[in-house]
């Protein structure tokens, strides 16, 4: 992407006209590029959390601009996921914070490298994120008998985000050390530790969607025709609101349980209550 100091720059001695039309150019390419990124990361989340209720993605198409909006309101939330995620560490997850305590004491005791510095820290890294990827798994799937970490799944998400926060905070400060009498690492030293955080950084929108999602789900009493046409498809004690796209929206029945797409043109008339997730 151009920056903005290279649009002024190429422009040189254009007239104003000339150089406000660049910027312009600039701010909207910076915005469909930031558009873009929200739109992938609300699609994964959505996707992940649609998944989690057995609803296949093809069976429902939300509006682009919620896309946006979801994936918005996760980097809005991105910095406090990573403040809670530091304090659940301390908490509740203190042998993670003595651990990497030691391990710093020993990289500055025994003054390694910065190469030396660079893979033990992914080595690390690469062992926390398989051990809380694992606990998620095992606590999604209700099995075994011990956790490593709190058995609730939001705070684990919050958890990961802090590791991914210190990881590449980590890298950062280890790629800026001076070490001069001293050859730059090569790439084959700093590609784990930089594999492990661009792999966290694709996983988080799934994990949020997976794993940190808890949205109230309102009650649904159809009126007029959309009663009729769906007392036709099954009889429910109650129908939940889960997601209203253009042309298909999804509800729950709580008895019988169960989720099904009916298009959207059928809910025309209905109430909404507070419901429960």
């Amino acid at each position: 992407m151009t920056s903005l100091d290279e649009v002024t720059t190429t422009a040189g001695s254009a007239s104003p006209v000339k150089k406000a039309a660049a910027a312009v150019v600039w701010v909207g390419t910076a915005l469909a590029g930031i558009t873009a990124i929200l739109s992938a990361c609300g699609y994964m989340i959505e996707s992940s959390y649609l998944a989690t209720l057995g609803v296949p993605r093809s069976a429902f198409d939300a509006n682009p601009t919620e896309y946006v909006l979801t994936g918005g309101n996760f980097f809005a939330a991105l910095p406090a996921s990573v403040l809670l995620g530091l304090i659940a560490l301390i908490v509740y997850c203190w042998w993670c914070v003595v651990a990497v305590i030691v391990v710093i004491v020993a990289v500055r005791w025994f003054q390694f490298s910065r190469a030396t510095a660079i893979a033990v820290s992914g080595s690390v890294y690469g062992v926390w994120i398989a051990l809380v990827l694992a606990d998620l798994t095992a606590q999604r799937l209700a099995v075994g008998p011990w956790h490593l970490f709190p058995e609730n799944r939001i705070v684990l998400f919050e958890i990961f985000t802090a590791g991914l926060a210190c990881a590449i905070t980590t890298l950062l400060l280890l790629e800026r050390q001076p070490d001069s009498d001293k050859p730059r690492p090569s790439v084959v030293v700093r590609l784990p530790f930089l594999g492990f955080v661009v792999i966290s950084v694709l996983l988080l929108p799934y994990l949020r969607g997976t794993f940190a999602i808890v949205r109230v789900h309102p009650v649904v009493r159809p009126l007029g025709a959309a009663a009729t046409y769906l007392r036709s498809l099954r009889v429910c004690s109650e129908w939940r609101l889960i997601e209203m796209g253009p042309t298909r929206t999804l509800l729950s029945c709580s008895t019988p349980s169960g989720t099904i797409a009916i298009p959207t043109e059928k809910l025309k008339e209905f109430e909404l209550q507070k419901g429960g997730p």
